[in-house]
């Protein structure tokens, strides 16, 4: 999924191929413009705003214009809608601040503070364009109606769905638009203890930084109880896939309330409601997500699961008297790949 690049503060690295350039006028590290004073000479530089012919509004136009152009068969390239964002950073329209397959985050360069103000979004957000058609525009439908049906879940009082509604960021489809807006994150490999783990030197910054995100989640009790928690709870309500930590930690990130790190899900395009029975096809019993370093895993017969969950997200049972899965020449709980899962039960229930 997504391996997006943000320090998660509205600063961007270069990673993005951020220019000192706004809509092409050269700025500095303030984003301030200047021009060479033509009465002493153009020895001395001087204010000049920069003039923005383009607003929130129109990028967006812009960006829904090209996923038309796209759907309509009236260009070729299936590149297009990603090569017209770079064209709008190259233009100084937007920040690219990560991207998938599917969808490519951003940021609008442009004022944003009527749409946060529309969708009462406190703080900074970005936008989930899918470059992957349809896929891209499969998974903003599916973070959006995943969102409307926690927000509007008042009669359920329970622990779990205090904890989904707290930490599922808001996330909406913009008007007449494919694309979704939602509330910005820090992304976990711009977390300080990801920055402290490298800093370390015991992990090489190029090569081992998913590593180092997943060992900031699994190794720190703190941070761990949180994702135990926070899976067991989506659990209940979601199919999901891809939120493996062994696999995928680049789908969790961090909101920051007062000094304490809140882990949350900041990926929801391989969730989706979970309003019909999922059920081991061996013993009846539902599947559940199978949480690297839980309790149940530590049986020793059951390693062949364990060794699944340590390499890629499963889905099992859970019921020790099920041997609807095979592994190490002995009977054990039925598991399955979390994709798998996720793409059968999509299909099934009509939510492709």
């Amino acid at each position: 999924m997504a391996n997006y690049i943000n320090n998660g503060n509205g600063n961007f690295n270069g990673y993005n191929g951020f220019n000192n350039t706004i809509n092409g006028t050269p700025v500095n590290n303030n984003g301030y413009g200047f021009v060479n004073n033509g009465m002493n000479g153009g020895n001395n530089n001087v204010y000049r705003p920069p003039v923005q012919n383009f607003n929130a509004e129109s990028v967006i136009q812009e960006i829904d214009t090209a996923i038309l152009a796209l759907m309509q068969g009236r260009v070729g390239n299936i590149m297009y809608v990603r090569d017209t964002l770079l064209r709008l950073q190259k233009e100084g329209k937007i920040q690219i601040v990560g991207g998938g397959q599917n969808r490519v985050a951003i940021a609008l360069v442009a004022d944003d503070s009527r749409l946060r103000q529309m969708y009462n979004m406190n703080g900074p957000m970005i936008i989930m364009v899918p470059v992957k058609l349809p896929e891209g525009i499969r998974d903003n439908n599916r973070a959006a109606q995943g969102y409307f049906k926690i927000a509007n879940s008042g009669m359920d009082q329970s622990p779990d769905m205090a904890l989904v509604r707290a930490t599922y960021l808001p996330s909406y489809l913009l008007p007449n638009s494919y694309l979704l807006v939602q509330k910005r994150a820090i992304r976990i490999e711009d977390c300080d203890g990801v920055k402290k783990l490298i800093a370390s030197g015991k992990y090489d910054a190029n090569k081992q930084l998913a590593l180092a995100c997943r060992d900031y989640i699994v190794t720190n009790p703190h941070i761990y109880n949180q994702y135990s928690a926070l899976i067991t709870a989506y659990d209940k309500y979601f199919v999901m896939a891809d939120l493996d930590v062994e696999f995928s930690p680049w789908n969790f990130g961090f909101v920051i309330e007062g000094n304490k790190e809140i882990l949350v899900i900041i990926d929801y395009g391989y969730m989706t409601p979970r309003d019909y029975p999922l059920l081991c096809p061996s013993c009846g019993q539902p599947l559940h997500y199978c949480i690297p370093g839980e309790p149940f895993l530590k049986d020793k017969a059951l390693s062949a699961l364990q060794v699944s969950v340590d390499t890629f997200g499963q889905y099992s049972c859970k019921n020790l008297s099920c041997n609807g899965g095979k592994g190490n020449g002995t009977d054990i709980p039925y598991y399955r790949p979390d994709i798998e899962v996720f793409m059968d039960y999509s299909e099934r229930y009509g939510r492709i």
